[in-house]
């Protein structure tokens, strides 16, 4: 990996971690209000989603392949990684667009994944399968308040990512993923995360299905977060 490759890719890092802090540095005017959180999220989310609209146009202009599209659902057995704002957000979603028996089903589906990967070393978790609990006939039922890991995941071969998924447990072969949509997505959000910390709102990620669990059964509360509290302390990692 050549020095200006690593040079480039500092610099995007940089450049989308700087635009996520100042979203939110200037949309979330008071750390009280979940609502402007909410309202800086669905901003960045589209945004980001603005900005992968755009490199698939540049790809297919190029004869560069992009295998994703609805019912592909290969990487949704994969362990994800979310900020906790990021899964108050999708609470907020849940809540508001499911019934309270969905919302059940999805809790019990949480759960179950939760206690499948319960004890696995990071290395360990990269290495098992198992649908994610939003997961229903390969789609997606909460496509809108994915989270960001969700939205930047994008493949150029799904024949790698079919790959992945028969053979999870092979730890040398993985998707082939476009790596600037990775950075771009990854930078923006740590930078948005930042300015939560700056903002004394503890952020720290944490398995998707285990922190879903916890917020949607409000073992972790919004109200306690917002104030301050390290409410990731009340579940390990």
């Amino acid at each position: 990996m050549g020095k200006n490759y690593l040079e480039d890719m500092s610099s995007i890092a940089s450049v989308f971690y700087a635009d996520g802090y100042n979203l939110a540095k200037e949309m979330i005017r008071k750390k009280y209000l979940l609502t402007d959180i909410f309202h800086a999220m669905t901003q960045q989310y589209q945004t980001i989603d603005l900005l992968i609209d755009s490199f698939s146009s540049r790809c297919r202009l190029s004869n560069v392949n992009i295998d994703c599209k609805k019912g592909c659902g290969y990487c949704c057995y994969q362990p994800v990684f979310a900020s906790i704002h990021e899964v108050f957000y999708m609470k907020d979603y849940v809540n508001n667009h499911f019934s309270s028996n969905q919302i059940s089903e999805i809790k019990a589906k949480a759960k179950s994944k939760t206690d499948y990967s319960q004890g696995n070393t990071d290395a360990e978790l990269l290495k098992y399968s198992y649908p994610c609990p939003l997961l229903d006939n390969g789609v997606c039922i909460a496509y809108n308040a994915r989270p960001m890991a969700c939205r930047i995941y994008m493949s150029s071969d799904v024949k790698s990512c079919i790959k992945r998924y028969e053979l999870h447990d092979n730890d040398k072969d993985f998707p082939a993923l476009f790596e600037f949509l990775l950075v771009a997505g990854r930078n923006m959000n740590a930078g948005f995360a930042g300015r939560l910390e700056e903002m004394k709102i503890q952020n720290a990620e944490m398995r998707f299905e285990k922190l879903l669990y916890f917020v949607l059964n409000d073992d972790i509360n919004e109200i306690k977060w917002l104030n301050g509290d390290k409410v990731l302390d009340l579940c390990t990692t």
